[in-house]
């Protein structure tokens, strides 16, 4: 593994660790995405399925994950070295295994469904899976979130293939501050000593290679009428460039955008789309037409005048490095010292494979140069909107909380109680804006329920016997069978809250984690 050890900037509070590794999107089914949230579900080590949720609401660390089309990054942040140390370890014994319970995976995607579905709400997101859905092209994006019919047909195999395949020690990068190099080799070797026999024997190469076997679309005979795409794929470095230009472009090309989020292949697509025939804004621009709706060839025309004119624009060849600003500000910073422009395995902006152009000035090879876009591009790729097939929710079983404690492995304490050791578990402020929301229309009820969301306040209970109640595998439940997308514990005003979101059942849920609080309260008295 790469290990970096930056020093410390004055952004980061406490120690923080990043681990970046590829997780190329092979096709629609979101498979890279899953084996993000399995790796926080459980591992060999730590198989408690409620750790992520205890920790992130109990204690004052930070630990989540961020998946693109080509990369995955795992970050956690605490106050300070020992705790980190003890974060490393878990998120390290995740990315480690590879063999998961069917049931683990079947819940999880059903978390992921639901996620899927929030999205799908709007028209934006629709019109862009579409797109998405009815692109053949080698280059094509897949979508790395995942369609919800080719999740549903993701197996316990798959996970296994594709973690045997990218998650490899070789392949990992791991970026650390204010911890030493020797503390983070005891603590990966642990990990590795810890993982049973047959955990090992995954992590080394088997003798027939494991490889991921992507799905694949059956050809949509309904996107044959709709809507045609023109698609050019251009490398990353003249994204820059293009994104400056696109709001003067659009102002007399309106059906033009740009995929900002690169492909498999490290390319980014710029797109002319064909406005459907009647469409409102279909009119027609050019003077010799006198009908105020174009007429499909009429459209047709018009994108071949746009697919001339896009040759002869000249861009710049400039560095592509990506923003993190779904991170946290110290794991930017953490990120920025520990990633060399140049590192193309470690950022995640992949130079492109097609041939050295030279530089039209002649100037220095470090300059800028600038290109004509004729140059970088062919023939426009032209893909049909493919139809969407109704959403496809995944079937959860009801909670049984009869099997919701899960038994640390081999009797070694959880990660929970190793952390209950070291530090005063106290519940996070942490709560989603739309949660916020929700507070300001509360008042003085104990609970409120609104669509998919609700809210508990939790009132005369010591804060030490809320800290056992979330400590516990049941309190949980709800999150680790799938039932909703997310849940958390805070504090605020001296006052507790317990919260859910993207629930499906949020009545029941809600009633459920009350009854709990119910009987902390009564044993309490």
């Amino acid at each position: 593994m790469n290990i970096h050890i930056v020093e410390q900037p004055e952004v980061i509070v406490g120690s923080a660790a990043v681990f970046t590794l590829p997780s190329p999107a092979l096709d629609h089914s979101g498979i890279g995405h899953l084996v993000e949230h399995l790796v926080f579900r459980t591992s060999a080590v730590f198989p408690e399925r409620h750790n992520l949720f205890a920790l992130t609401s109990l204690t004052r660390c930070k630990m989540n994950a961020s998946t693109t089309g080509n990369k995955s990054y795992y970050f956690a942040q605490a106050d300070t070295a020992e705790d980190l140390l003890l974060l490393i370890e878990y998120l390290y014994a995740g990315l480690m295994t590879r063999t998961y319970a069917a049931r683990d995976i079947e819940q999880e995607k059903s978390v992921i469904q639901h996620e899927l579905a929030f999205y799908a709400k709007h028209p934006a997101y629709q019109k862009q899976s579409q797109i998405w859905r009815g692109d053949q092209h080698p280059d094509a994006y897949q979508h790395w979130g995942g369609l919800p019919d080719i999740l549903a047909q993701l197996t316990a195999d798959d996970v296994y293939a594709y973690k045997s395949q990218y998650y490899q020690d070789s392949a990992i990068s791991l970026i650390a501050s204010g911890v030493t190099m020797e503390h983070i080799r005891a603590v990966l070797s642990k990990v590795q000593t810890n993982i049973s026999v047959e955990h090992q024997q995954a992590l080394t190469h088997p003798k027939q290679p494991v490889i991921y076997q992507p799905y694949t679309l059956s050809d949509d005979k309904q996107g044959l009428n709709q809507p045609r795409i023109y698609s050019w794929w251009l490398p990353a470095q003249y994204q820059r460039s293009i994104l400056a230009q696109l709001p003067i472009w659009q102002t007399q090309w309106p059906e033009l955008y740009v995929e900002e989020e690169l492909n498999h292949r490290g390319k980014f697509a710029v797109r002319y789309l064909c406005q459907e025939k009647g469409s409102p804004e279909n009119a027609c621009q050019e003077s010799a037409c006198q009908e105020s709706i174009c007429h499909e060839d009429e459209s047709e025309a018009r994108a071949q005048k746009f697919a001339g004119w896009f040759a002869g624009q000249v861009v710049t060849d400039e560095p592509q490095i990506p923003t993190m600003t779904q991170f946290p500000e110290c794991i930017q910073a953490l990120l920025a010292s520990g990633l060399s422009v140049n590192d193309k395995s470690m950022t995640g902006s992949l130079q492109s494979t097609a041939p050295k152009l030279h530089h039209i000035d002649q100037q220095e090879p470090a300059n800028i140069s600038t290109i004509l876009i004729s140059q970088l591009i062919g023939e426009p790729h032209i893909s049909h909107i493919a139809q969407l097939p109704e959403h496809q929710m995944l079937k959860t079983s009801a909670i049984d909380t009869s099997k919701s404690s899960m038994l640390s492995h081999q009797g070694s304490p959880s990660i929970i109680q190793r952390f209950t050791d070291t530090v005063d578990c106290e519940c996070g402020s942490y709560q989603p804006r739309t949660i916020t929301q929700l507070l300001d229309d509360m008042g003085d009820k104990e609970f409120l329920i609104r669509e998919d969301m609700w809210v508990i306040k939790i009132k005369d209970i010591p804060s030490e016997t809320i800290t056992s109640l979330c400590q516990s595998s049941t309190f949980w439940a709800p999150r680790v069978q799938g039932q909703l997308y997310t849940m958390g514990v805070f504090e605020q005003d001296g006052l507790y809250y317990v919260w859910g979101a993207g629930d499906r059942h949020p009545a029941d849920n809600m009633m459920y984690i009350q009854a709990l609080i119910d009987n902390a309260k009564t044993r309490y008295q």
